[in-house]
């Protein structure tokens, strides 16, 4: 009977333990910053009287008018297409659909590291 009562507190023990490492995750994911949903994939650096979930974009279509490629940058670069601090991606349809099968980063990469201007001659 001793056995049993020990195994039992032992028991509840990890119990709590497993308990309180789940309740201390949590709170840190709501008192830090939220962890990122896909590693590799960069939000923009801050800027003075912004926050850093707030960019510019750019928008391109097709012949169909079916959006084809998102560009988004930090404001001040939205004029300059040239300069490599866009992330870009772009949009694959099902055929002659409007259906999105996938959208790809530009080089395979989240980071603001391209040009708008030469959004065409990156791998997707």
């Amino acid at each position: 009977m001793k056995n049993l009562l020990k195994n039992n507190r032992s028991m509840i023990i990890i119990d709590l333990f497993l308990f309180m490492v789940l309740v201390l995750a949590i709170l840190a994911m709501v008192v830090n910053k939220p962890v990122d949903a896909a590693p590799g994939i960069q939000t923009p650096p801050p800027y003075a009287n912004a926050s850093t979930d707030q960019w510019a974009d750019r928008r391109a279509y097709d012949g169909s008018d079916r959006l084809l490629y998102v560009g988004e940058c930090l404001p001040q670069y939205q004029n300059q297409g040239n300069t490599e601090k866009w992330r870009i991606k772009k949009y694959y349809y099902d055929g002659a659909t409007t259906r999105i099968t996938s959208i790809i980063w530009a080089d395979h990469v989240a980071t603001f590291s391209k040009a708008w201007n030469s959004r065409t001659t990156y791998t997707y």
